[in-house]
Order: C-alpha cells, then sequence, then structure tokens
C-alpha cells in the first residue's frame, strides 16, 4: 500500500547517465525527426529504385523462358513477374543491403559509438563521448523528443543528444529525467 501522506521525493536537479551508443539509436534519432515533403520523396526513391530492378530482372527472366509456362486464359506472366520481382527486390533491400548500409555508416566512427555520459543540470546538458566534451545550455535546446525507448534533447533539427531509456536504472527515472529536460527546456532566455 502506498502512503500518500509521505512527502513525494524532491524534484532531481542533476541526471548522470552512463551509456553505450549502437547504430539503432542512431536510426531512431533519424525516424524521430520531422521530415519534409522533399527529404521524404528522396528517401523512398533508393526502395523504388530497387523494387523496379527486382521487376525488371524478373520481366528479363520472364522472356528469357520464352513460352515455357504454362498457357492460361485471360492470365498474362508479365504483371504478375513484374510484382513477384518487385517483392524480391524490396525484401533484399530490407534483409541484406540496409543493415550493411547502416552497419557501413558508423563503421570506423569512435565519436558516436564509444562510452558516452551525459550530465544534465540546471546549467544544461553536457555529453563526454571519445573524450570530446559537449555543452548545450539549456536556452539552446530546440525539443525534447520522446520516441518509443529514446529520449532526444534537439538542439538543431537534425542535431541532439541521444539518451536511450535503457540508460536509466529504471522507468521512473527515465519518467523524471524527461520531466525535468522538458521543464528546463521550456525556461526564458
Amino acid at each position: 500500500m502506498v502512503d500518500v501522506s509521505a512527502p513525494a521525493p524532491p524534484p532531481a536537479t542533476r541526471f548522470e547517465i552512463r551509456l553505450r551508443l549502437e547504430p539503432r539509436d542512431y536510426m531512431q534519432l533519424i525516424r524521430a525527426v520531422r521530415c519534409g515533403p522533399a527529404e521524404r520523396i528522396i528517401a523512398w526513391l533508393a526502395v523504388l529504385g530497387i523494387c523496379g530492378i527486382g521487376a525488371v530482372a524478373a520481366l528479363a527472366g520472364l522472356e528469357l523462358l520464352g513460352g515455357r509456362l504454362p498457357v492460361a486464359s485471360r492470365w498474362d506472366w508479365g504483371p504478375v513477374a513484374a510484382i513477384a520481382g518487385a517483392l524480391v527486390g524490396l525484401l533484399v533491400y530490407k534483409v541484406a543491403l540496409l543493415d550493411r548500409y547502416v552497419d557501413s555508416m558508423f563503421r570506423g566512427q569512435p565519436i558516436g559509438m564509444g562510452e558516452s555520459t551525459i550530465v544534465a543540470d540546471v546549467t544544461g546538458v553536457n555529453a563526454t563521448v571519445a573524450g570530446i566534451v559537449t555543452h548545450v545550455p539549456w536556452n539552446s535546446v530546440q525539443d525534447v523528443i520522446v520516441a518509443g525507448e529514446h529520449v532526444f534533447v534537439m538542439f538543431g533539427r537534425l542535431m541532439g543528444l541521444i539518451v536511450p531509456c535503457r540508460a536509466f536504472a529504471n522507468d521512473g527515472e527515465a519518467q523524471r529525467f524527461i520531466e525535468f529536460a522538458r521543464q528546463m527546456a521550456r525556461r526564458p532566455a
């Protein structure tokens, strides 16, 4: 039973978070950023291109088969081959290419992938990554985004500090950090 007469714990004014970032953390940041229409179109061009390549390859394979496929009345194998090829292309993209692409983006990048320490207090947020210290005062924080299992302290549209919720001891501590960060980011300068 919860004792409602007991005083609530004082709000935290300092958080020290030790973490190790992984490529999936950066991918979550990319997903959390609001993209404009042109950026969305460009992002989808790769998927459409791979699907198109798969469709063309399947149609070329259909031509090589010539008339060896069974002939059914009112049945055209062209659209079936194109759709199947596009789906195979999409599968190859999702399973084989995308993960390798993400891994290659972060290979050899010690700045973002090593042990990190984030200290948030009333003066701002300090991040120490690979021996490099970054200080962001609260009046430079544009937004605090909570997306899934991550908190992003954004100081630019595409730049921010990534804080995975797994870095906290429990959900309560993560929630206190989120409330603190949001309160401090809204403070007038």
